[in-house]
């Protein structure tokens, strides 16, 4: 799937969300960042999820407190058609979902992307 992202920023699920490293991960439009915990991409955090969390809790919550895990994400296979892909992220009003090939996390796919190269 070519029109996955795939560089997205992995922060320690143990950093503060006032950290300026969450600030710079979710920088120049990026939606999410992806979230460590023993030395695998555990979930993320989004910018949506960010914005549900008062701004008085981001002293003591970490980005581990934080994240959605990956357990719980929307998934597809890199195989997968996009127009099948953009169909069911129309269909259940998802903005990305998780490009995952044997349990391990690929990349994503936004609706800009998806909906965009299913047209091409």
């Amino acid at each position: 799937m070519d029109c996955m992202i795939t560089d997205w920023f992995i922060l320690s699920g143990n950093v503060p969300l006032s950290s300026p490293m969450v600030a710079e991960a979710l920088g120049n439009r990026r939606d999410f960042l992806g979230v460590q915990i023993g030395g695998h991409t555990q979930g993320i955090v989004t910018r949506r999820s960010l914005a549900q969390v008062p701004k008085a809790a981001w002293l003591n919550m970490t980005l581990g407190q934080a994240m959605v895990p990956c357990s719980s994400l929307a998934c597809i296979d890199p195989e997968e058609p996009m127009f099948e892909a953009a169909l069911r992220m129309d269909e259940q009003c998802l903005e990305h979902v998780a490009v995952v090939r044997g349990g391990v996390l690929l990349g994503f796919l936004t609706r800009g992307n998806a909906t965009l190269r299913s047209h091409m």
